[in-house]
């Protein structure tokens, strides 16, 4: 018995030992006078800035003015805001904000309990004061360390202000989308009047707004911004806020909103989306550094392309979004969208819009084939992936070119398959495009990506066919400074060999087709631009449809789409997208001409041997005009034998200014 206490004696004294030094550890660690080498301490001037907006210059060095970063230069004080507006924010974010001293245990020990229940992380506990300390000195990863740091900046900070100093700083740097950050732009946007004359409803519904800006935005998301409003004011009934009198009131209050005022918003958020890369920063943390940022804007261009997108055949409740890229030197000039949303980050399937990256370009490369070579377009099985063409139809034997033209997708996935999947990737990889590790199949010739890409990716990926095979990613910030004046950034392009030159000019030689007679054909007017259509949808409708078209001097990506429900299927790529894009070429007005190498040639071949054999043989003296056909090639990989024994010389282009192209029959009918 006596060695069974002592045993236990050990055992509990270890314990206590153990319990006392993690205590002091955790304290020690929590504790903000004890510094950490190397951690963020509280910095007031990230807290108390005025001036939240970067300070924006056009491609001419002049202010971007609009209204959204006008009133984010107001700073209000606590003194002009309701009672209950902060009200709503303490009921609805940290019922115990005035109670705790920056950190709320017993809401930790809450959320702990629950998330163990649940067996997941869906509940936080960080209070207002973690929350501002969070958005204006730290990431937002989900490391415990961003944690602990938070935690021990909160309390420093509870330490040297009072809790009205602290309220009034939070409403200020809140986040409420669109470029939107404080309580004051907020309400001017939302409701057009000052933060002082926020009525309860009003402040409720601007209190469930941060949760999720995207979400709860009340201009995209009508009902769910109202449901949160009502939720919020169910909190306030529930801590003692309103009465039942108030609350009742404010619910059956139907808010109105002012018409949005954002119009330059998109091209902003691609700014801010290349500086936050550039930097490393969060996006409060980029907006406490008062830098000013010299960007790529051509206000000119930029209002003719709003005018063109306002105007636009799109669904009601779908979006559009039109970037324009600068060949010569891969900048953004343009970057607009219909609804002013943030769609920087917007990743979907891009449809047949892949074809050229990832089956047709990387065919040519590997030498694979000629774009006259025939492919056989009919029902096919890969494994167990049985594709098909658009409401079934196939056409047999067709060129790689139509396919392209027409965007056939049998002919497309024969062409991955061969090229192999891992090298048709590789060629995207190296123009911009990612792919996650579950993309490993065919589908991914015809867009079947599991996360998509961006419209700006996609659209830089298409630079490389004007640019010679070579890639550079776009650019919309010329130079930034900091609040010193030091230029802390300035852009230098870094470009990597994608493909050959000689590759690059087939390339264009067929999307141009795709343009003049394909199905990208309402771009026909212009006779110098190359496109490609793309479509993502079912017999029920639509939810994606692009163009992706370039001239020799701009890139111009057009994407019209609808993320929560299809889109009706006479919304089409070759309609709305391409009519978009064609609006948008005429304000462009581009005459040049993307030159050709000298290692690109033109020879004749054998229509007859091509049509009943299926082969590319170059045409002998002997066979006739008509069943001749002239073709570009590579010097690099171009037919060797001839159809006859009897042939002459090659016939250089400078002997074929008035050649006709057109010799196999057009396929009508057919949609991308």
């Amino acid at each position: 018995m006596k060695k069974g206490r002592r045993r236990l004696l050990k055992i509990s004294i270890a314990v206590s030992i153990i319990v006392l030094s993690v205590t002091i550890f955790s304290f020690a660690l929590l504790e903000p006078k004890i510094k950490i080498a190397g951690w963020e301490v509280l910095d007031v001037g990230k807290l108390k800035n005025s001036d939240r907006m970067i300070n924006f210059l056009d491609a001419d060095d002049k202010n971007i003015d609009n209204f959204i970063s006008n009133s984010n230069k107001e700073y209000v004080p606590i003194s002009n805001i309701p009672q209950h507006t902060t009200d709503a924010f303490v009921s609805i974010e940290d019922k115990r904000f005035f109670k705790h001293n920056g950190v709320d245990y017993i809401r930790i020990a809450s959320a702990f309990i629950n998330n163990i229940k649940a067996l997941s992380f869906k509940e936080g506990a960080s209070t207002i004061t973690q929350q501002l300390i969070k958005n204006t000195h730290l990431s937002s990863d989900k490391k415990i360390s961003r944690k602990i740091k938070e935690i021990r900046i909160a309390k420093e900070l509870e330490r040297k202000f009072d809790k009205s100093e602290i309220m009034e700083m939070y409403l200020n740097m809140l986040y409420f989308g669109d470029n939107m950050y404080g309580i004051s732009t907020a309400s001017k946007v939302f409701f057009d009047t000052d933060v002082s004359n926020l009525t309860l409803s009003q402040s409720a519904l601007l209190a469930g707004i941060i949760n999720n800006p995207s979400r709860y935005n009340p201009y995209r998301n009508p009902e769910n911004a109202l449901n949160r409003r009502n939720l919020v004011l169910s909190e306030m009934l529930k801590n003692n806020k309103i009465s039942d009198e108030e609350y009742e009131n404010a619910r059956s209050e139907k808010p109105e909103f002012c018409k949005k005022n954002n119009d330059i918003g998109q091209y902003l958020h691609s700014v801010i989306k290349d500086a936050r890369e550039i930097l490393g920063l969060s996006k409060n943390q980029l907006l406490s550094e008062n830098l000013t940022i010299a960007t790529y804007y051509d206000k000119n261009l930029d209002d003719k392309l709003r005018a063109i997108v306002r105007n636009a055949r799109v669904p009601e409740n779908s979006d559009a979004h039109i970037v324009v890229i600068k060949n010569s030197d891969n900048t953004l000039v343009s970057d607009v969208s219909l609804l002013s949303d943030n769609l920087s980050y917007l990743k979907r399937q891009p449809g047949s819009t892949i074809k050229p990256l990832i089956c047709y370009a990387p065919a040519l490369e590997r030498g694979d084939i000629f774009c006259c070579s025939p492919i056989e377009d009919s029902p096919a099985s890969f494994g167990d992936y049985t594709p098909s063409n658009y409401k079934q139809k196939y056409y047999g034997w067709v060129s790689a070119e139509q396919a392209l033209m027409y965007s056939l997708n049998i002919p497309a996935v024969k062409l991955l398959q061969s090229n192999g999947i891992d090298y048709g990737k590789s060629i995207c990889e190296k123009a911009g495009i990612d792919f996650t590790s579950n993309d490993n199949h065919l589908a991914l010739a015809l867009g079947g990506m599991e996360k998509g890409v961006t419209l700006r990716q996609l659209s830089d990926s298409y630079t490389i066919f004007s640019n010679g095979g070579k890639f550079g990613k776009s650019s919309s910030i010329r130079y930034i400074k900091n609040d010193k004046g030091e230029i802390i950034y300035s852009d230098n392009k870094h470009y990597v060999d994608v493909i050959s030159k000689d590759t690059a000019y087939l390339m264009n030689t067929m999307l141009n087709r795709c343009a003049q007679e394909g199905t990208a054909k309402k771009l026909s007017g212009f006779g110098n631009v190359c496109a490609k259509t793309g479509t993502v949808g079912t017999s029920g409708g639509n939810s994606d449809v692009y163009c992706i078209a370039y001239s020799p001097k701009y890139t111009v990506g057009v994407w019209v789409g609808n993320c929560s429900h299809l889109m009706p299927n006479s919304v089409s790529a070759g309609g709305v997208a391409c009519q978009i894009a064609s609006n948008v070429f005429a304000q462009l007005k581009d005459g040049g001409e993307i030159s050709k190498p000298e290692s690109v040639k033109c020879r004749y071949i054998d229509l007859n041997c091509l049509k009943q054999n299926h082969v590319v043989l170059l045409a002998g003296e002997d066979v006739d005009l008509k069943d001749k056909s002239c073709e570009w090639f590579s010097k690099n990989n171009m037919p060797k034998e001839f159809s006859t024994p009897q042939h002459g010389g090659y016939l250089d282009y400078d002997d074929l200014l008035n050649f006709d192209f057109d010799n196999f029959e057009i396929i009508e009918g057919i949609l991308d």
